[in-house]
């Protein structure tokens, strides 16, 4: 039989080869035919070495068209190592395509969406920071439910929780600035939401109430959210727990409606909502009163001192907030076996891990200072800026002293924005020159309890303008700074330490 083999070369002739030397390259060597029966047969070795050359150089030009094809069709293979999860993307970087889905998490693609995204979220430093009222994620990136064993374990299952969970990781890895991902996920659980209420209006599942919770949460915790759909969203949650108070659907409705109490009382306070639930209310939110009995005198009030007009129920806030400082320094302090500590105060150790006391007295505390907001902001002229800053210091200290269960980092560092708004709004008033204290106590708490680094230099910056620039005296001079902060609201066992710190950003010059 006899074979024909193409041999194929290429041109080299120059920039400057004449038409009639490119026609003669063309026809000599562009093709060239080779008739044989067989290889071995051709005696020559030269064309023995054409043949070969011709063959590997059409293998390689085909396997690098192949090569093409696979990227522009961005095609998955399976790693054939017998790994199963591991996936081998034979794409370009540039494409960014997602692989498929073939983790054991998921094998049969039953979930809404691949958990793939989910679970490196859980896995972000910052994921700590998605804590709200019901959930928590752990350090070891597990999802818990305050109470509600039953729905862990279906939590991926149930497309509400998984946007839900979803939503707030995103927000937390993202120092809770709206992206398109969060967008994303907002929308899809907003329609599941909406879903559901069409199937079953009220009588929801408890995969509901918490979805609707965590919605609430990712509003006020966001800039630029609309007020009217965060209060809206706030009565929509408060009409479902209405509506299923003797539902067997909802087996721990007391740990919702104490979610629900939480997220009116933030949102309240960052975007001032209209409170619908309060202290007043059967919550049993009692007062701190009796907790601890100590021969200890009272304490100078610096907030008298400094003139400020404040409204009658803030030295009753101003009282329950330094007993409640006192009780931490108490639990602190190893040599003071002569204070007596009452059997109201209940420190949550299986659930804090700091330890503080965190009880109904505390939110107790919370929620009526949050009620002298709302009504200095509706009296704006009544009350100054720094009667309104106070308040938001007198909430960020009870919040540093026990964050517990229901804590997230989005409420100190708001406060801590919101003391720095109202004092650069105060400072330039002339009128303020005997309240050097009150904005050096201020500006110190909004410094000193934050974690943001930006924050901390903007606090350090007005108070050096505050001085004119002799803080240095004030800090060498004044020996017990300490002294001064304690007039006001102060706990030591909570506080002292990032003093330092302060003092050592304050003498730096740099």
């Amino acid at each position: 039989m006899t074979s024909v083999f193409f041999n194929i070369r290429s041109i080299s002739a120059g920039p400057y080869a004449s038409k009639s030397r490119l026609n003669d390259l063309w026809s000599r060597t562009m093709f060239e035919f080779i008739t044989s029966s067989h290889p071995d047969d051709c005696k020559s070795e030269v064309v023995q070495k054409r043949i070969r050359e011709h063959a590997i150089r059409k293998g390689l030009r085909a396997k690098k068209e192949r090569c093409a094809s696979e990227r522009e069709k961005g095609a998955h293979v399976i790693n054939p190592a017998g790994q199963m999860n591991k996936v081998q993307l034979c794409t370009d970087h540039s494409l960014r395509r997602p692989p498929y889905s073939v983790s054991l998490v998921d094998p049969f693609q039953s979930l809404c969406e691949s958990p793939d995204r989910l679970a490196a979220l859980l896995r972000h430093p910052l994921i700590y920071r998605a804590g709200k009222p019901v959930f928590r994620i752990t350090d070891g990136s597990n999802i818990q439910f305050q109470g509600m064993e039953l729905l862990e374990r279906g939590i991926l299952a149930d497309p509400l929780l998984f946007y839900a969970v979803s939503l707030a990781a995103t927000l937390a890895i993202n120092h809770d600035h709206q992206s398109a991902e969060s967008l994303r996920y907002r929308g899809l659980l907003i329609r599941e939401l909406h879903t559901s209420v069409l199937k079953r209006p009220l009588r929801s599942k408890v995969s509901f109430a918490v979805a609707l919770l965590v919605l609430i949460g990712s509003e006020y915790g966001t800039e630029g959210t609309d007020r009217r759909s965060l209060e809206w969203h706030l009565r929509g949650m408060h009409a479902v727990i209405a509506a299923n108070t003797t539902s067997k659907c909802f087996p721990n409705l007391h740990i919702l409606q104490r979610a629900l109490f939480w997220q009116d009382l933030i949102s309240c306070l960052t975007a001032d909502t209209p409170r619908l639930l309060s202290h007043m209310t059967p919550f049993n939110c009692k007062r701190l009163e009796g907790s601890l009995n100590s021969a200890r005198s009272p304490m100078e009030c610096g907030f008298r001192a400094s003139g400020l007009n404040c409204a009658s129920g803030f030295w009753t806030v101003l009282k329950d907030i330094r007993n409640l400082c006192r009780i931490v320094d108490a639990y602190s302090s190893v040599d003071n076996p002569s204070v007596s500590l009452g059997s109201e105060v209940q420190l949550l150790e299986q659930l804090d891990d700091e330890g503080y006391p965190i009880d109904n007295a505390q939110a107790n505390i919370e929620s009526r200072v949050v009620d002298l907001l709302h009504e200095a902001r509706q009296s704006s002229t009544s009350y100054s800026a720094l009667y309104q800053a106070c308040l938001y210091a007198a909430y960020l200290c009870t919040y540093k002293l026990s964050t517990g269960v229901w804590a997230g980092q989005f409420v100190p560092e708001i406060c801590a924005s919101r003391i720095l708004d109202h004092v650069a709004e105060a400072i330039p008033n002339d009128a303020l020159a005997t309240s050097t204290n009150l904005l050096t106590w201020l500006l110190f708490m909004s410094g000193e309890l934050t974690e943001r680094r930006e924050t901390r230099s903007r606090a350090v910056a007005l108070l050096k303008q505050a001085y004119m620039g002799q803080h240095r005296g004030f800090l060498q001079t004044g020996n017990d700074v300490t002294a001064m902060l304690e007039t006001f609201i102060w706990c030591r066992a909570a506080m002292d330490k990032s003093v330092l710190r302060m003092e050592a950003l304050l003498l730096n010059d740099a």
